[in-house]
């Protein structure tokens, strides 16, 4: 399980309850390819949340959905993705009702409604966002609820930070409207306060909500997914991994030429790929799977070339008139076996441009990785699209930044984030395509 989120409210009479929970589920047997209904263990969906201590400590304000479960499936990734009142699982349940209690209670955003960050090794690591719904039945009108995404890696959790926040905000936003309408007729049909404060608790009407609060989520924790399905281009050659696809590059071109082609590709350099069309396919799916999708303008076959400015990756026919190598301009000539002379490369890079002394340190945890063999392509996979969102996310602060009125020196800011001077191209080039909206 890669990262759990929760719904939480403070019934009064029962203090924090999570009342709604979505977690991830993987099956990891790449052998099987069928489709299956649910990549967990069966007995999850056979689990009803309610114990007898359960029973005896829910009333009607701190329940949602009952026994119902909802179940989404992602089967490219072999990934299901379920939901409950409760968590099916008891360890990761009784973690969830911790960091419920203290999302509520002593962690809190000092302007009471808001993001704050707790947890340790033991328990768990946790972002919890507190927010108020319109109540016309609680104290003071208002009830107090907060998410919670509960992960084991603090790294991960934190870098995923504007991503969450993000969405959480906009769910939020949808709750809060909700409620206000449902406050507003409620306030309409019974004006007098007594009369409101006297209305049991019901939460029948609001059951549909929380499908809404299912499929908007950002739930998609396992953020390893391929990109084959928002780009139906590389349809045909989607089932090839991305990392064999990089680690076939690297050997074939050697340590020299890859990392020219890496470094154009990472710091908005075009990167213009001739050859026969599964080959091409190939290489531009490796090497725009490398930058965040935000910034990617692909072309994976044209009748004629494209400049720079409406594509950074662009696959042409061996028969289509092309620029002359520049630096602007990085080009791939993937050479067929009948038509390549006798010890020569089967790909070939042709660059003008110079590498800088220092490389971005995007690209040197990349050459490292692939180098590294004892990694194995899915732990590889997992470990690129952590390097992606971490480095989009410094991407979007820096430009935030630029973007209000800092255009000063950045480097104590670029130095904070984990970035140097020799990735300010990189981080320029990503700005480019990525919203300035951190949190």
């Amino acid at each position: 399980m890669n990262a759990a989120i929760a719904l939480c409210t403070f019934c009064e009479m029962h203090g924090p309850k999570v009342i709604f929970t979505t977690q991830t589920y993987r099956n990891y047997d790449t052998q099987n390819i069928e489709k299956l209904k649910f990549y967990g263990p069966k007995e999850v969906l056979r689990q009803s949340h309610n114990s007898l201590e359960d029973i005896q400590d829910e009333c009607e304000g701190c329940q949602s959905i009952g026994n119902i479960k909802y179940l989404s499936n992602e089967h490219e990734t072999r990934t299901s993705f379920l939901s409950a009142q409760q968590s099916l699982m008891q360890d990761i349940g009784n973690l969830l009702k911790h960091a419920c209690i203290r999302s509520l209670s002593c962690e809190v955003h000092p302007g009471k409604e808001g993001v704050c960050y707790f947890g340790d090794e033991y328990r768990g690591h946790v972002l919890s966002h507190t927010f108020t719904l319109k109540d016309a039945q609680a104290r003071g009108f208002r009830r107090w609820c907060s998410f919670i995404v509960f992960m084991r890696d603090k790294q991960f959790l934190l870098n995923m930070w504007p991503f969450l926040i993000d969405n959480l905000k906009e769910v939020i936003k949808e709750l809060q409207d909700f409620a206000e309408k449902r406050y507003n007729v409620e306030e309409a049909e019974c004006p007098q306060r007594a009369m409101r404060l006297t209305t049991a608790n019901s939460g029948a009407d609001t059951e549909g909500n929380f499908t809404l609060v299912n499929a908007k989520l950002p739930i998609n924790l396992n953020f390893n997914s391929d990109d084959s399905e928002f780009l139906p281009e590389f349809a045909e050659i989607a089932e090839k991994s991305i990392v064999v696809i990089l680690r076939d590059l690297k050997q074939i071109l050697g340590k020299d030429q890859f990392r020219q082609l890496l470094y154009s590709c990472l710091t908005g350099v075009q990167v213009l790929v001739r050859g026969p069309k599964i080959q091409r396919l190939e290489s531009l799916y490796g090497l725009s799977s490398l930058i965040p999708r935000a910034c990617r303008r692909v072309k994976t076959q044209t009748l004629e070339y494209m400049d720079p400015d409406m594509c950074n990756f662009i696959g042409v026919d061996t028969s289509v008139a092309i620029p002359l190598p520049c630096a602007s301009v990085c080009r791939l000539d993937i050479i067929l076996n009948e038509h390549k002379f006798k010890n020569t490369k089967s790909h070939i890079v042709k660059w003008t441009g110079i590498l800088p002394s220092k490389l971005p340190t995007l690209l040197i945890k990349i050459e490292k990785s692939l180098d590294n063999e004892k990694l194995g392509n899915s732990v590889l996979k997992a470990h690129f699209a952590t390097l992606l969102e971490e480095w989009a996310n410094i991407a979007k602060v820096v430009h935030a930044m630029s973007g209000r009125g800092h255009r000063g020196d950045l480097s104590g800011l670029m130095l904070s984030l984990g970035a140097g001077p020799q990735d300010k191209k990189l981080l320029d080039a990503w700005s480019m395509g990525l919203p300035s909206n951190p949190a």
